[in-house]
């Protein structure tokens, strides 16, 4: 009986034993699925920060995650994004290649370390890690056009409209494809079907403000000045606080003779933001083209003190001082203007010629 008992206690504690190991299991298994949880909720709650552009938070809390959650690629790829965008290159990339060595077929962590790489200046790199995101996602038209970017940037002009014509193939209703192949083609000279693209652009989304921004240079260059200041307007319509946008209405307003207008959109630019030099430079003449000389004068004394080596601000200025009768500072402008450039010494005579016709002091 004794012998009975005492294998009956042994057995005893061999099964609690064995209970107790299961119990173990099961609290490890119950603590790593509430790390894993929390990770998860500390994701979301970055993500959160993010769409609010409050980028430090988004980190911080993505640090959390991956310290509950050392395994997450997702939250390494999360953290390199918002490095990448806080201007944090080097750490982004360290964080995309954790995320890459955790899951080596995350395409999105390649093409992210693409973009990353581009940044520092590395294109072969950059293709090479877009080149990869391709061959796991052949039909991503994002991966196309990330790689179109980093062609573009690295002059690589014909197979930049490659990508994205493909990209454009995959998904037809891409407004940033077509609105991207439009900058490529202005830049290779195709102003006509650049401007195409952005007209398709703005059909799929009419609130790309940078969209109608650069189609209205394109028109400018085309001497299209009633569809520029069209387009400029809209991009003021939708970013009201835009000094470019008025000081290029600006622009385009002058040349259409329309000097009060132009003045308008330069004096807001110049309210936006008083260093435009531009705009002051563009509101003296179009004051000069008005008669108001002391005004013109004013803002000529403006956009030099803010841009000295601009010569055709000299040239303004020396012109508008002839035409108030003060000769040795206008010539004095004129000098300098040469001296800066001495290309516009045909403009100078032809300045030199207007003061001095009577049909043009009238």
């Amino acid at each position: 009986m004794q012998a009975i008992n005492l294998l009956r206690r042994r057995s005893n504690k061999v099964c609690c034993f064995f209970l107790s190991v299961s119990a173990m299991v099961l609290l490890v298994a119950s603590v790593s699925a509430q790390k894993l949880e929390s990770a998860a909720q500390y994701i979301a709650s970055a993500v959160t920060h993010y769409e609010k552009g409050d980028l430090d938070k988004a980190i911080v809390d993505l640090g959390a995650a991956i310290a509950l959650d050392p395994g997450s690629a997702l939250a390494y790829r999360l953290r390199g994004n918002a490095r990448y965008d806080t201007g944090q290159l080097k750490g982004a990339m360290s964080d995309y290649d954790r995320a890459i060595a955790l899951n080596s077929q995350f395409a999105e962590a390649y093409s992210d370390r693409g973009l990353v790489r581009a940044a520092g200046g590395d294109f072969k790199g950059a293709i090479d890690d877009l080149n990869r995101a391709l061959e796991i996602e052949p039909r991503s038209s994002i991966f196309h056009q990330n790689r179109a970017a980093v062609r573009f940037i690295s002059g690589d002009l014909d197979d930049a409209i490659a990508d994205y014509d493909r990209a454009i193939e995959i998904s037809p209703s891409f407004a940033e494809a077509y609105s991207n192949r439009g900058s490529v083609r202005y830049v290779k000279g195709d102003v006509d079907g650049a401007i195409g693209d952005w007209n398709r652009a703005l059909v799929i989304d009419p609130r790309l403000a940078d969209v109608y921004y650069n189609r209205g240079i394109a028109r400018f260059s085309k001497g299209d000045m009633p569809g520029a200041i069209t387009d400029f307007g809209m991009t003021i319509t939708i970013r009201p606080q835009e000094a470019a946008a008025y000081y290029v209405r600006g622009e385009a307003r002058l040349i259409n003779e329309d000097a009060d207008g132009a003045i308008a959109d330069y004096s807001k630019a110049i309210e936006i933001d008083p260093a435009f030099y531009e705009a002051y430079d563009g509101r003296g003449n179009a004051r000069l083209a008005k008669r108001d000389l002391e005004g013109a004068v004013a803002d000529f004394d403006k956009a030099i003190a803010g841009s000295p080596q601009k010569a055709l601000t000299y040239a303004s200025r020396g012109f508008a001082r002839l035409l108030q009768g003060n000769t040795a500072e206008a010539a004095k402008d004129f000098e300098h203007c040469l001296t800066l450039d001495p290309s516009l010494k045909p403009l100078i005579e032809e300045l030199l010629g207007h003061a001095a016709n009577p049909r043009f002091l009238a």
